[in-house]
């Protein structure tokens, strides 16, 4: 009776470590999400709110001068992605967009900026519009590309001239 008691009690003692544990871990990583969040939000009013507006709305103090006009990052649409349309871009659309810029407009590139802090940037975009937390996003599968040796060259060249 008192052995069993006692591995009760052990086990009673190892459950409340592991959850003491497990909240001790949650703590530090919704610490270090709120650490990046900040880092992001300062990464953005340095180097995105000019052109898209503080509050993201593409109101900044150099959207009257640019064409196009910078994208209203409140609405969560996005024009460069790998999800279906009418659904958010994926995180790592967002940093592509981010490290590349967008040819033909203002949007500038920043690949100077570390991969981490585009990450924080992105953590970041994505809180200006509710649409990030409404949606999953989920990139478009695309069938692989059967390659030259697969090719119908008949039915190409038939086409062509149908044209």
């Amino acid at each position: 009776m008192v052995a069993v008691s006692m591995r009760r009690q052990r086990l009673f003692a190892m459950l409340l470590g592991l959850f003491g544990f497990w909240v001790c871990q949650s703590a530090a990583l919704a610490e270090d999400a709120d650490v990046s969040l900040r880092a992001g939000k300062a990464l953005y009013e340095q180097s995105c709110a000019r052109c898209h507006g503080v509050d993201g709305k593409g109101n900044g103090l150099d959207a009257k001068r640019l064409f196009p006009k910078p994208r209203d990052l409140t609405l969560g649409v996005y024009k460069f992605r790998s999800t279906e349309s009418g659904t958010p871009p994926t995180d790592a659309d967002l940093s592509r967009t981010i490290s590349r810029g967008l040819p033909g407009s203002a949007m500038p590139t920043f690949e100077e900026l570390s991969e981490a802090q585009r990450m924080q940037l992105v953590a970041y975009l994505k809180t200006l519009s509710p649409t990030f937390s409404e949606q999953q996003p989920q990139p478009v599968a695309f069938a692989s590309d059967p390659g030259f040796a697969h090719a119908d060259l008949a039915k190409g060249k038939q086409l062509y001239k149908d044209l």
